[in-house]
């Protein structure tokens, strides 16, 4: 009979340990995916019909860089100052000044690090004409 409490006093010991290392902290919501293609060229058309704004689609960035198709490299001068906007809330979320131009035909936008978040690919950068 001893040997049955100490057992049962060993097994509520592990599980008491195995519960009070468990992490109490929720999950952090997950980032949502990039937008779909359609998506974003749905976007990118609505803008565009406006036919005050340059549009373009951000193809990559790092943590100070966003490299930026569909608008021509001469239609934007250095120092010039872009908006990202978010395709799945058309909502704008940094902003950002030319700093470059790629030899495949990108904008170099070099963005601001305070900003709501920093851009990723299928967001969309526009700027007024």
């Amino acid at each position: 009979m001893t040997s049955l409490r100490r057992a049962a006093a060993a097994a509520s010991l592990v599980l008491a340990l195995v519960a009070g290392c468990q992490s109490q902290k929720p999950p952090e919501p997950a980032a949502p995916g990039a937008p779909s293609a359609e998506r974003v060229a749905a976007a990118r058309a609505a803008y565009a019909a406006k036919g005050d704004m340059l549009v373009g689609v951000v193809d990559d960035a790092n943590e100070r860089f966003a490299a930026v198709s569909g608008i021509e490299t001469s239609a934007a001068k250095r120092g010039e100052t872009f908006t990202f906007i978010d395709v799945n809330t058309n909502k704008a979320i940094n902003f950002g000044t030319l700093y470059d131009t790629s030899a495949a035909g990108r904008l170099i936008i070099e963005y601001d690090r305070k900003g709501e978040r920093a851009p990723r690919g299928g967001d969309l950068c526009v700027k007024p004409k």
